[in-house]
């Protein structure tokens, strides 16, 4: 029996392997046993809790598995770390009748280990495709195709399909809209839509539609804004802020800037940022741009999406920091590992914030894991 049940987990994860998750694959397989009341699997910042109430009884002896790198046990529980590269990453714990726990221990640890090997190997797949997409990057700004983007990482697959979507309608007429949290990047690809297009020897305005007092944003939008951006981009801050009345105002604009419209000012192009779609959701303004005017909606990731954009942008961060106070500093791997498990909720602006404090603090020319620690940035996987 235990030969099957072991067969079986090799089974799961090896079909786990090119990607899926191997912790929920497993957790559900163990949960479906009778005997079984409730698993919980952490690795690095992933928690899996079957059924999801489970985590709350698992958790106590989870933290003393994973703090003490060692197994726990009771009557009816079992904590087992698991481990990459010699540390503690994660753990995996089972409550259930204790007969078939104790009768069990040595096929759950069996099951701890293939499932560090999955995790571990998944790991490896994905830095290898991630070097791959940086290889591809940097092979595809030395060709000249992304010329245009000398500050803009793009080596997650997320980033990579906003700025293909960018490349694709930088030519065109119709209005963009940046769906994005704050700092993730939506001026950047607007002034780089506005770069690659016809419109690049034009100027290019941005007008935060956030402004008051309201006369103010009015001179600033309507007036000033418009003539500035003459034969160039208008890109609209924070659109969602306007007024009704201001909203009808932008409308009727956008209608008359349509082909056969009654603008009578030289062509502009219109560009949007605005919130995230969930955030955004109960906001008619940007579904109707995209529906009345053939707007097209950009999405821009969060920094927690495109993690695999870290490194690369911590290397430009140190560059620059590097380049202002004339010296060498660079990040060791545990420091950017520590900084990988970060979420970032300012996204790029609070990484280069972190990053910079870092440096700054740094004893020597090595950011190490001790100085992001006691700069508060390490995230514990507890």
């Amino acid at each position: 029996m235990a030969e099957a049940d072991l067969y079986a987990v090799c089974r799961i994860l090896l079909a786990a392997l090119p990607g899926d998750d191997a912790l929920a694959r497993l957790a559900e397989h163990l949960r479906a046993r009778a005997e079984v009341e409730g698993v919980l699997a952490l690795w690095g910042r992933r928690r899996v809790a079957a059924p999801a109430h489970a985590a709350e009884g698992l958790l106590g002896l989870a933290d003393r598995a994973l703090r003490d790198d060692a197994p726990q046990r009771e009557a009816d529980r079992i904590a087992l770390p698991l481990r990459a590269e010699g540390r503690v990453h994660g753990v995996l714990a089972v409550c259930g009748r204790a007969p078939w726990l104790a009768a069990r221990q040595g096929f759950l640890e069996q099951a701890a280990a293939l499932l560090e090997q999955t995790l571990t190997a998944q790991a490896a797949l994905e830095a290898e495709r991630n070097a791959l997409r940086r290889d591809l990057y940097s092979l595809q700004k030395r060709a000249g195709d992304w010329s245009a983007l000398p500050q803009v990482v793009a080596v997650s697959r997320a980033m990579q399909d906003a700025l293909e979507q960018v490349q694709h309608h930088a030519g065109g007429r119709a209005p963009l809209l940046f769906c994005g949290e704050a700092g993730t990047g939506k001026e950047l690809l607007a002034r780089l839509t506005h770069g690659l297009g016809p419109r690049k020897d034009g100027p290019f305005v941005a007008v935060d539609c956030g402004e008051r007092p309201e006369a103010t944003l009015v001179r600033r939008l309507f007036v000033d804004g418009l003539d500035r951006a003459a034969g160039g981009t208008l890109f609209l801050q924070d659109v969602t802020a306007l007024s009704p009345a201001l909203r009808e105002r932008l409308l009727r604009l956008l209608q008359d800037a349509e082909p056969g419209g009654r603008g009578g000012r030289q062509e502009v192009r219109f560009l949007f940022a605005v919130d995230p779609p969930d955030e955004a959701a109960a906001d008619p303004l940007p579904a109707e741009i995209e529906a009345r005017f053939g707007g097209v909606a950009i999405g821009l990731p969060p920094l927690r999406d495109r993690a695999e954009d870290i490194p690369l942008l911590v290397d430009l961060i140190l560059q620059g920091f590097n380049a202002e106070h004339q010296c060498r500093v660079r990040m060791a791997p545990p420091a950017l590992d520590a900084l990988l498990a970060r979420p970032f909720p300012g996204n790029v602006p609070e990484l280069k914030r972190c990053v910079r404090r870092l440096a700054a603090a740094a004893h020597g020319e090595l950011v190490r894991l001790e100085d992001v620690r006691r700069e508060g940035l390490a995230i514990d996987i507890r």
